[in-house]
């Protein structure tokens, strides 16, 4: 018991506790081969771990704006607005899009690459682990900057990605580029294919109800015009029928007074034609002037005589038409024929195309036409606009091997000096002298 408390009593506070840093260097340059061999293994082993760490490439590309003449024949159409800003746009959507760069991965010679020295190797976890090395920023330029609050126009895009193999990542760096280029092209015209498609067949419609309707206004006016005419042709049929009852009236009644002037010729034995003198033989000197006054008047139709009376009698009874006795009767018999073949409404309904009669349809036919000859693909279009071309580098970025092998060599050192101290501190203390 007594032994272990003298072993300790170095330990305790001394009296004066002021250190003595001459005695202390001593003591350190005494453990001089502590430290050294510390610091030597440490040296040695930063040197190997510096070594024994893959080297890291990395591959930059930077795309910009399209310009006009990469756009080609894609502005020329006016279906869907197309615009650099909003091509490149486009383009930055499938840059960033997980299924476009898992397509160029597979693509690529990265994951043959990488399967020659990995046993168990998987695709999808090699993407993914691959994927976290992919940037995709925007890249704003200083003299591009506006106020805080304000984003600058988008320009310029910086793609970058990490590997062991430059060579293969080079190759994945064309392929995302290709890849995104192609599908932001295909998006592009598939939506041209729909607008296309979409105004052709409103245009086809328009002009579908343009025919429809005038076709239908054609027969409403065919319609129109016969119900007018029917009505003329009714108006003209009735007047005939009036003066056809007219005139059989007439006849009839003609008949009738032929008859009763028949009657009297026979009373008188009256048989052929007479005048006032015939039936006076025997005149007075007074009556020369009654004669006078009565031969201004007409002769009664008996004095016609029974002979004629009876003929013309039988000729009105065995009358079957008395049209030819109506002045009238013909012109509005071809009153009503003309009315009955309008050559208005036959050529009306012979025509067999309505379109020369509508005001817009051949300016929508000409639309519809022109519509019909936009492209729908652009093979000379593209929207990538490579500023910096994807190059495999020399050097690598990472490990730095030199700053590797002095950071470890100087934590060794501090190591075999902390080691030093602690051995020093717990010597006893006959030792230190």
């Amino acid at each position: 018991m007594q032994n272990s408390q003298q072993d300790l009593a170095h330990l305790r506070p001394a009296p004066n506790d002021e250190i003595d840093l001459g005695q202390l260097i001593r003591n350190l340059i005494n453990e001089w081969k502590l430290i050294s061999s510390v610091t030597a293994v440490g040296a040695i082993a930063s040197v190997f771990v510096a070594l024994s760490l893959p080297k890291i490439y990395q591959v930059n590309s930077i795309i910009s704006l399209p310009t006009q003449q990469q756009l080609g024949s894609a502005t020329e159409q006016n279906l869907i607005p197309v615009s650099p800003g909003i091509t490149f746009s486009n383009l930055l959507v499938q840059l960033s899009n997980s299924e476009v760069q898992k397509t160029a991965y597979k693509m690529s010679s990265l994951p043959a690459k990488l399967s020659e020295n990995t046993p168990e190797f998987n695709l999808e976890v090699s993407f993914l682990d691959f994927q976290k090395s992919l940037k995709i920023e925007r890249l704003d330029h200083e003299y591009n900057q506006t106020s805080k609050d304000e984003l600058a126009p988008l320009r310029d895009i910086k793609i970058s990605a990490e590997s062991q193999y430059p060579t293969e990542i080079t190759n994945f760096m064309n392929q995302l580029l290709d890849t995104a280029n192609t599908r932001a092209l295909q998006e592009f015209e598939l939506t041209v294919v729909k607008a296309k498609s979409q105004q052709i067949k409103q245009l086809k419609l328009d002009l579908e109800n343009l025919t429809s309707a005038a076709e239908t206004a054609r027969k409403a006016k065919i319609q129109r015009m016969e119900e007018a005419n029917d009505l003329k042709i009714a108006q003209l049929e009735q007047q005939l029928t009036t003066l056809l009852t007219n005139a059989k009236e007439t006849r009839e009644n003609r008949i009738i007074a032929l008859e009763e002037a028949l009657a009297t010729a026979k009373s008188l034995n009256i048989v052929e034609p007479v005048t006032w003198d015939d039936l006076r033989p025997n005149r007075q000197p007074s009556q020369i002037t009654n004669e006078l006054g009565e031969t201004t008047k007409a002769s009664p139709l008996y004095f016609q005589g029974s002979r004629i009376l009876s003929a013309e009698i039988q000729r009105l009874r065995s009358r079957k038409d008395d049209t030819p006795f109506i002045s009238s009767y013909d012109q509005i018999k071809q009153d009503i024929q003309n009315l009955k073949n309008d050559p208005e409404i036959a050529a009306l309904k012979i025509r067999e195309n309505d379109t020369i009669y509508i005001d817009r349809f051949d300016e929508l036919n000409q639309k519809l036409s022109a519509l019909q000859t936009v492209p729908e693909t652009f093979p000379e279009t593209t929207f990538k606009n490579i500023t910096l071309e994807p190059i495999a580098p020399r050097s690598p970025i990472k490990p730095n091997k030199k700053l590797i092998a002095v950071a470890g060599t100087v934590l060794a050192g501090f190591l075999a000096i902390f080691l030093a101290l602690i051995r020093i501190a717990i010597r006893p203390t006959n030792e230190h002298i």
